[in-house]
């Protein structure tokens, strides 16, 4: 990719608000289940203790993913890879939503934690490799603000 495809102007501000929401959106994931937990325990008649397995489950798969998906983020497009996996972990969130027993839940969990891992490896290639080498560092700040702030 050249190094100016995406982030000259108001389309690079734009991109990089994009890249800020994603990272917002995706870092939450992590923690979302934390205060629903005794609903989760309470709906699926198990104890709290193994309503926070959901949440365990999806933080070992975002982390395996890291390890995982890292030869599949460089065999495709990052526009591809970024696409694909915000869609799959947006069908994922909505079936988290919609689990009729607590196995489908934990399932559905792990599998949303590896789709929610190719996001940050995907944006972080994505600026190094298509923003100008003068607004790397301000686009990988703000970027990174975004994935912390969760």
């Amino acid at each position: 990719m050249k190094a100016t495809v995406a982030a000259e102007g108001g389309r690079g501000a734009l991109l990089t608000a994009f890249f800020v929401f994603c990272g917002l959106s995706v870092a939450s994931n992590l923690y979302t289940l934390i205060p629903v937990s005794a609903l989760i325990s309470t709906e699926f008649l198990v104890s709290q203790k193994s309503a926070a397995l959901a949440s365990s489950l999806f933080l070992v798969a975002y982390a395996a993913g890291f390890l995982l998906l890292a030869r599949a983020l460089d065999a495709v497009s990052r526009r591809g890879m970024l696409g694909a996996g915000l869609a799959i972990l947006g069908l994922l969130t909505l079936g988290v939503g919609f689990s009729a027993n607590f196995p489908e839940l934990l399932a559905l969990r792990f599998l949303q934690g590896l789709a929610a891992s190719v996001v940050a490896p995907t944006i972080l290639a994505f600026v190094m490799e298509s923003y100008p080498d003068r607004r790397k560092a301000t686009a990988l700040a703000f970027v990174t603000a975004g994935f912390l702030m969760a």
